[in-house]
């Protein structure tokens, strides 16, 4: 039970870990240097204030285009497709797509999928999102002081 709230149970495992992640070495490199396929800090912090403010590709394009970059060779990237190519290289564990079917009497459809277990530890793993996880129960209640019950964090 837990102290504040003797209503709501603790479970005995509530917040334990379950090991070390395999790739925990790069992990730790990309805290401490997350621009490490960026050639500098600044090339990095550039190509955050391009996908902050979701910019197209396009535009990325046309800022490189019309002189936007005063010198493009300290820019390990001069297009929007080279920009968020890098990107997806920061993290090579993005789950993978898998292909299944439905057959009918009449068809067999093809769709594609990823396992949802992957890709919640993916989003686990996002240091983006480390200051918005929720990693124990919580009680919420409505103006009146009665219990909410809704998602689950």
């Amino acid at each position: 039970m837990d102290e504040e709230n003797p209503e709501i149970p603790v479970h005995p495992t509530a917040g334990r870990t379950f090991g070390d992640d395999p790739n925990y070495t790069e992990f730790r490199k990309l805290i401490k240097y997350p621009w490490q396929l960026f050639c500098c800090a600044d090339d990095f912090k550039q190509a955050i204030r391009f996908v902050k403010a979701h910019y197209p590709r396009s535009q990325i394009d046309r800022h490189f285009n019309e002189g936007g970059c005063k010198i493009p060779e300290h820019f390990s990237y001069t297009s929007g497709w080279t920009m968020y190519n890098r990107i997806y290289r920061m993290d090579n564990q993005l789950p993978k797509w898998r292909e299944a079917s439905i057959s009918t009497p009449n068809s067999q459809r093809f769709f594609y999928f990823r396992d949802p277990e992957e890709c919640a530890w993916y989003v686990l793993r996002q240091r983006p999102y480390k200051d918005h996880m929720v990693y124990e129960l919580s009680r919420a209640v409505d103006a009146e002081g009665n219990l909410v019950y809704s998602e689950i964090n």
